[in-house]
């Protein structure tokens, strides 16, 4: 239990076959269930949902995990791409604390919006007195803080070893700040350090080593994003709201993967950032004025708004690489692949925009000089 438990927040995909497969052959027959703590897991559930969020099963999954890390490491790492719900990890696993009565104090920092003297603190040359440091003011203040709530510093920014070696001392079990005018703050037993990154791209084995992992996957985050996004719309109706959601449903899964069979836009963009673009275009489309209430033609009327700003959000990264018109191609397939909702035959999908009254896609050319 303890090798399959504190290893598998750390494997994703087709690792974690590879990985169940070793321990079957390790422990052949032996299947010992997740130990399981149901009154934490409540709890996270119900702070998901204070916060209008969906208590999805992968995300309570690693929420759990992290407090399980966070139990037998003083240092973790979480890790995973922009959108995947790091920061909103550790936010329910205190406010989940709280409700447990374990008041959890939490400083959040940013270690690459400062410099690495900023950072611990430095010696004025000068004058040679001692300047502090943004992060050793916050742990010194943790430390002597009074009390045995849990404490956490979140470090938000990707590692760097211009600050992350200086941090080896305190990782490991020696627990240890030892800064430039000869201070040593300790960690107290309730504090924790908490990274939240990318990639180990630029970390050491060394400081690798000293830290829990916790890896949280983009799959279907989206979708999580989209029920929330469509559930905080409170002047929509429940039919409405059901549409929407069908839309998504239809035209999202198949053009994703399109795009990642085909296309290739200029700058990497992740799923999540595209979704984002959709739905914020979306909340300027799905107005009053653009799509009234009770409408006879309202599923209709929503479609053509939704296809506007789909070609949007998939295609507006898109650009001409290596003489390939990346926009071109899209606009000619999306014009073969969706055909519920019209659009004109001459020129690209990018060259029209939705009439109002007519509920039709017009040219650019007769609004824009």
């Amino acid at each position: 239990r303890s090798l399959r438990d504190f290893n598998l927040p750390k494997i994703v995909g087709d690792d974690l076959i590879v990985f169940m497969g070793l321990l079957g052959d390790l422990f052949p027959g032996i299947d010992v269930p997740r130990q399981r703590d149901w009154d934490l897991e409540k709890k996270i559930e119900e702070c998901f949902v204070d916060e209008r969020l969906q208590p999805e099963e992968n995300a309570v999954l690693k929420t759990v995990q992290l407090a399980e890390l966070l139990a037998v490491r003083h240092c973790d790492f979480i890790m995973g791409t922009s959108g995947t719900g790091k920061s909103t990890c550790w936010k329910i696993l205190a406010a989940a604390n709280g409700k447990r009565g374990l008041k959890t104090t939490v400083k959040d920092l940013d270690p690459k919006a400062i410099t690495t003297t900023e950072f611990y603190g430095y010696i004025n040359l000068t004058t040679r007195e001692w300047k502090d440091g943004v992060f050793s003011l916050l742990l010194r203040e943790c430390a002597n803080a009074p009390g045995t709530d849990p404490k956490w510093i979140i470090l938000d920014g990707d590692l760097d070893a211009n600050w992350i070696e200086s941090m080896n001392s305190v990782m490991d079990d020696n627990k240890l700040l030892t800064l430039a005018s000869n201070e040593r703050i300790v960690m107290k037993p309730h504090m924790r350090l908490i990274f939240e990154l990318r990639d180990l791209k630029y970390a050491t084995p060394a400081t690798s080593s000293r830290a829990g992992v916790l890896f949280i996957t983009e799959v279907k985050q989206w979708w999580n994003y989209v029920q929330t996004w469509v559930m905080t719309r409170d002047d929509d109706t429940p039919e409405r709201k059901t549409i929407i959601l069908d839309l998504f449903k239809t035209y999202v899964p198949d053009t994703l993967f399109a795009l990642k069979k085909e296309y290739r836009h200029m700058c990497p963009t992740l799923d999540f950032n595209m979704i984002q673009s959709i739905c914020r275009t979306l909340d300027g489309l799905f107005t009053a004025e653009n799509v009234p209430k009770g409408a006879a033609n309202e599923a209709v009327m929503l479609e053509t708004y939704f296809v506007f700003a789909c070609i949007w959000g998939f295609g507006s990264g898109f650009s001409i690489s290596d003489g390939v018109d990346m926009k071109k191609n899209y606009s000619s397939w999306w014009k073969q692949k969706w055909t519920r909702i019209k659009m004109p035959n001459k020129g690209t999908v990018f060259d029209f925009f939705v009439d109002r009254g007519s509920l039709k896609f017009t040219p650019w050319a007769q609004v824009v000089p």
